[in-house]
């Protein structure tokens, strides 16, 4: 589905501007007016207006598609041309609105689509439209389609022309964009900026020896992945066949390193997908760290990304920061930390283990049975002796 325009407003306006002042002369009607769907599709706008009074001006048909004369026109799909309006008594017109009772209203085919509305009233010389003129606002009406289905091209074209093909991914020109917007904002706000470049050892030997279709999906399973692990406010981008970039904005160094251990890992641990499985050994990717320094643009930035990103594939490294960008201008200073006092309450003294010895235990005199006063058995009488004569 189109919808209704939103590329260069300049040119858009003059040709618009153009052709309705072209069918409003054509048809020589006091009253004419072009509307417009938004971008939801669900409100009609007055985007041209001839001999309308300011109220109408200002109207806006939202939520009356179905209960006017241009909601049964965009319904319908059909051209409506009107002689004498009280021979359609189920029409929802104000025939008290209007200086003659005929009107036409044809509407704007984009691809099967209602984009708008034309609509013609009150000609000049107080006669009917004809048929004539119905076919001169249907030929208006198709010049204002086709100048709305070309700013829809465009716009896709624009669109289109920021993605990848292969990843799906943005593309080097949309990081370059970003990249100049976010060094702007990080230099003007004070704030931390990193970049990350990864690199896929595998890709020119899998297209060599496969193809570049094998290397394509390898690409996408990697791009997938590390798309898992940054944020939705980060820029993840191809630069080239074998390289991605990941921008990202408000990250101080030390959590660009943690992120950049977090992507090495999880791509080094994840399975190979079905189609690469009997053509490569295993995943794994190189990557280059660099933070925005004082004084630093984005191709400095960019530079030192690429700097680090070589030193990890010559050395067979996951990971390689860049040395030269620092973020120690950006960082805020915090004040010292202080030890804490003792409480003059609860002095506490440190001492160690071996400090405290506990007293031997010394043996203490046993009592006499007898002599206990809470001896619960009292003590055995010696037996007197038999002799036997």
């Amino acid at each position: 589905m189109l919808d209704a325009p939103a590329l260069p407003r300049s040119s858009l306006d003059e040709a618009l501007e153009a052709l309705f002042t072209l069918g409003a002369g054509a048809l020589h009607a006091q009253r004419c007016s072009l509307y417009l769907r938004e971008v939801d599709g669900s409100i009609l706008t007055l985007r041209r207006e001839k001999g309308l009074p300011p109220a109408a001006a200002a109207h806006s048909a939202a939520g009356e598609r179905g209960s006017t004369v241009m909601g049964l026109v965009l319904r319908t799909r059909v051209p409506l041309l009107v002689h004498h309006v009280a021979s359609y008594p189920a029409l929802p017109v104000h025939p008290e609105r209007y200086a003659t009772p005929s009107f036409l209203s044809v509407p704007i085919l984009v691809e099967n689509d209602a984009l708008g509305v034309l609509n013609a009233a009150d000609r000049q010389d107080d006669q009917s439209f004809t048929e004539d003129d119905l076919a001169c606002a249907e030929l208006v009406a198709r010049s204002v389609a086709a100048v709305l289905h070309s700013d829809a091209l465009a716009r896709r074209a624009l669109d289109e022309a920021e993605i990848d093909p292969v990843s799906g991914l943005y593309n080097v020109r949309h990081l370059h964009g970003r990249l100049a917007q976010e060094v702007a904002r990080a230099q003007r706000a004070r704030l931390p900026l990193a970049l990350l470049v990864l690199a896929v050892p595998g890709y020119a030997d899998l297209a060599g020896r496969v193809g570049l279709q094998a290397a394509g999906a390898l690409m996408r399973s990697v791009g997938a992945m590390v798309a898992q692990t940054v944020r939705q406010s980060d820029v993840l981008a191809r630069r080239s066949d074998d390289e991605f970039a990941v921008l990202l904005p408000s990250t101080p160094l030390a959590k660009a390193q943690c992120l950049a251990r977090t992507m090495a890992r999880e791509v080094r641990h994840e399975k190979l997908p079905a189609q690469l499985r009997y053509d490569l050994d295993a995943l794994d990717i190189r990557i280059g760290l660099a933070a925005l320094g004082p004084a630093m643009d984005g191709d400095d930035l960019l530079r030192q990304a690429e700097e680090a990103l070589a030193q990890a594939r010559a050395h067979g490294a996951a990971t390689v920061t860049a040395t030269g960008g620092t973020l120690s201008p950006l960082r805020r200073r915090t004040p010292p930390l202080r030890a804490p006092r003792p409480s003059p309450r609860s002095p506490r003294r440190w001492r160690s283990n071996w400090d405290h010895v506990p007293p031997a235990r010394t043996s203490t005199p046993l009592r006499c049975a007898s002599a206990s006063p809470t001896w619960p058995i009292p003590p055995m009488q010696p037996r007197p002796r038999r002799c036997l004569s």
